[in-house]
């Protein structure tokens, strides 16, 4: 009988007892995994079904991860659409100058919160004007005779806007 259940475990003719044993709890132990694995995975106890569930999570897992890069990816694209409007927002309200448009952008991304504290704190330093800037910062005209720099000057110097041109006219030549 010991040389069957030698031969049935897949061991060496000269195989002792102990060893005997312990092939038989290894194998024990392998059943109750398959079990409890077939359980987890809601399939049969086959080790075939099994492996098929495995590479099945695996797959799962591959997607998960690919999915999870593209939402990252999507999410670091819509902060940079909301620091681009923010960074527009500030221009317009004359927060900002034009020339600081490529800091502010990479400020806005960086540090939402900040870059929203900056502004909220920040003077009014440049043209107070929704259609102000076109895509090259160009800052057009928006009184006769007067640019909006020279609109912003007349306001940090607390002048009217035809204060300022008269001034500026009696100043040419």
């Amino acid at each position: 009988m010991k040389e069957k259940l030698i031969e049935v475990l897949g061991l060496e003719a000269d195989t002792n007892d102990e060893e005997i044993i312990t092939r038989v709890k290894s194998i024990r132990y392998a059943l109750g995994f398959m079990e409890d694995m077939s359980k987890l995975l809601g399939v049969e106890a086959n080790a075939a079904k099994i492996k098929i569930a495995v590479l099945g999570l695996k797959n799962s897992e591959n997607t998960v991860v690919r999915l999870q890069g593209e939402i990252d990816r999507l999410k670091a694209e819509r902060a940079s659409d909301k620091a681009r409007e923010a960074v527009e927002q500030a221009l317009k309200a004359g927060k900002i100058l034009p020339s600081e448009r490529s800091w502010a952008q990479q400020f806005a991304e960086t540090n939402p919160l900040g870059f929203e504290t900056y502004i909220a704190g920040a003077p009014i330093i440049g043209p107070v004007d929704k259609n102000l800037h076109d895509q090259n910062g160009y800052v057009g005209k928006t009184e006769p005779g007067l640019s909006t720099a020279e609109l912003a000057i007349a306001k940090l110097l607390r002048v009217t806007p035809e204060q300022f041109k008269i001034s500026k006219e009696s100043l040419a030549l």
